[in-house]
């Protein structure tokens, strides 16, 4: 197959339910220069099926790899080793895009930049909500559906495989490294949220807390690339984010447990003082009230003040939500 413009990568176990909406999506846009890869992870149900309904229809389009379950890092790595030029974004497949994002994104694409970033909705079981995104590692998001990469700029760099957060320990780095970025304010992505079996419901402690060793990836791979202190700063704010917001307060509210919470707190803290010994001063002043909770209720948990961090956390939100 000649090399495109975009190729987009779908890996998918098991998605039977949801492949035919992804597709959709996508093959109903002009697919002039676009390649899709959708990567069968030993799927078990009709998953392999549907796609190859479309394999024949778009023929020209769709490249269907086929592998026995290892996993979406293996997945997206394999579709990595065929796509040599050009750009990748990479869609799952219980997910979908928006109707005029391919256009769009070519058209941008022209300008030859490294990383095109934009926003996306969440899709909740009975409501949807609109996200933003910026260019810095802190508030670009450490999801890959947001972004079109350009294949030179991945390089040699890979999903780590056998993580529960793969995404944490590489698109950081790709952001990282991105000279040339494109911001866009549109919402091209569609994140669907409401399956209580996938990776943002989980909350087994061992798979929460993986996200520590793909933020050690992105520390340990961007500070030998570059030593440049805004850098450094940024990856700091990486961190706050992901170990201490997004793994301790955000999963707190359904992890109740003492013993899972102080396992929790304690590999956060070792890893935090290890790589950055003051994270506690940092701080941003903040005249917005919720903001200023939310930092408070972190730094309780932090500190195991358990009973605090709960009273000005999560009980104004069971109080929002009856």
């Amino acid at each position: 197959m000649k090399n495109n413009l975009l190729n987009i990568v779908i890996p998918m176990y098991n998605m039977g339910k949801y492949i035919n909406r992804c597709l959709d999506s996508i093959c109903t846009q002009n697919l002039d220069e676009v390649c899709i890869y959708c990567v069968n992870d030993g799927s078990t149900d009709d998953s392999l099926y549907a796609v190859e309904q479309y394999k024949e229809k778009y023929s020209k389009h769709i490249v269907i790899i086929n592998m026995k379950n290892q996993g979406r890092a293996k997945a997206r790595n394999m579709a990595l080793e065929l796509i040599t030029e050009g750009y990748v974004w990479f869609v799952d497949a219980d997910d979908y895009i928006s109707q005029d994002a391919i256009e769009i994104l070519k058209d941008k694409l022209i300008l030859q930049p490294d990383l095109i970033i934009f926003n996306w909705i969440n899709l909740y079981k009975n409501h949807r909500e609109k996200q933003k995104f910026g260019r810095t590692l802190e508030t670009a998001g450490a999801g890959p559906g947001n972004k079109v990469i350009k294949r030179a700029l991945i390089n040699n760099y890979r999903y780590p495989e056998g993580f529960w957060y793969e995404d944490l320990g590489f698109i950081p780095i790709i952001i990282g490294v991105a000279n040339k970025v494109v911001k866009i304010d549109d919402y091209f992505y569609y994140y669907d949220r409401s399956r209580q079996d996938s990776q943002t419901n989980s909350y087994d402690v061992d798979k929460v807390i993986d996200t520590i060793p793909m933020c050690d990836r992105v520390y340990e791979i961007l500070t030998s690339y570059d030593t440049n202190q805004a850098l450094h700063e940024q990856i700091k704010r990486l961190f706050i984010r992901h170990l201490i917001i997004n793994t301790i307060l955000v999963k707190f509210e359904h992890i109740r447990s003492k013993k899972a919470r102080d396992k929790m707190v304690d590999a956060v803290s070792k890893e935090m003082d290890l790589r950055f010994p003051n994270w506690q001063r940092t701080t941003k002043k903040t005249n917005n009230l919720k903001q200023f909770l939310k930092v408070r209720a972190a730094m309780f948990y932090m500190h195991k003040l358990y009973l605090l961090g709960d009273l000005i956390w999560l009980v104004p939100r069971k109080i929002k939500k009856n």
